[in-house]
């Protein structure tokens, strides 16, 4: 099926219930898309791990080429400019975002480029290079942010050199998360359903001269009960979600790795 096809044959994403009252629905991410994605990261797993990573490699043997690496190489190599899709990963998510516009609502939609701080990171980038970022997320290991909203960031750094840089004028960002290796409901993504239509206390916080966006703890601890985990099945699914939705990725518990991939809708109605 393609992907037009795919988006048509359900309901208008503009109309549906859980994206409108929860803030997220989980819908259709085509299984040859993932497939293409989960092999463009196994090669650039298998060249910072130094292994004979493939697609056909075992979520075990994954997990223990990551894992045999040191924590400050870890560090560096899994930086957030060094987990970025390319080449054919990178065309077959942009025509899948570009054939969802009707479907939200708009006219056009399509993805963010890196802000400039990010292009100048490393030399393989340019201003058209697309922000589509994969998140490697150990067993046992603090490798996941706080909770928050994705819109906390683009305004604290808007009109800075980490202001990501955009090819089409928008009226409206919607996030989406693919889970791709070793996701199940315990350490995958989780929501506060409703969140996006509530007044949560949004703070900033100052460490070591960076502004961090945060969310006020005592609000946090009071709904901690209500995060959930949005699947019921992962394989071939997606999450797409509202800028202003509060979420968060847990501590992954499990003993083998969890890697996913995100990227922003930016759409114009």
């Amino acid at each position: 099926m393609t992907i037009i096809g795919l988006c048509h044959r359900k309901m208008q994403l503009k109309e549906n219930y859980d994206l409108i009252e929860n803030g997220y629905a989980v819908i259709p991410f085509p299984k040859y898309i993932k497939d293409i994605i989960k092999s463009n990261i196994l090669e650039k797993v298998a060249i910072k791990t130094n292994s004979n990573l493939n697609i056909n490699s075992s979520i075990e043997e994954i997990t223990e080429s990551v894992c045999s690496m040191d924590e400050n190489a870890f560090r560096i190599s899994f930086s957030k400019p060094e987990r970025n899709l390319s080449g054919s990963a990178v065309d077959s998510i942009l025509k899948y975002v570009r054939n969802i516009s009707k479907s939200l609502g708009g006219k056009i939609s399509d993805i963010n480029y890196l802000s400039p701080r990010e292009i100048k990171s490393n030399e393989c980038f340019n201003e058209r290079t697309y922000d589509l970022p994969w998140r490697c997320v150990r067993p046992n290991k603090i490798d996941v942010g706080a909770a928050h909203a994705d819109y906390q960031f683009w305004d604290i750094n808007d009109n800075t050199d980490l202001d990501p840089l955009c090819p089409i004028d928008y009226d409206q960002r919607w996030k989406v998360w693919v889970p791709l290796f070793g996701c199940n409901n315990s350490n995958s993504i989780q929501f506060i359903s409703g969140s996006h239509k509530e007044e949560v206390p949004f703070i900033i916080r100052e460490n070591d001269g960076n502004i961090k966006p945060d969310i006020d703890h005592d609000w946090l601890d009071s709904n901690e009960s209500k995060f959930i985990c949005p699947f019921d099945s992962f394989d071939e699914n997606c999450v797409i979600f509202h800028d202003r939705l509060i979420h968060r990725g847990p501590k992954n518990l499990c003993n083998h790795i969890r890697i996913s991939n995100e990227f922003t809708i930016l759409l114009k109605i």
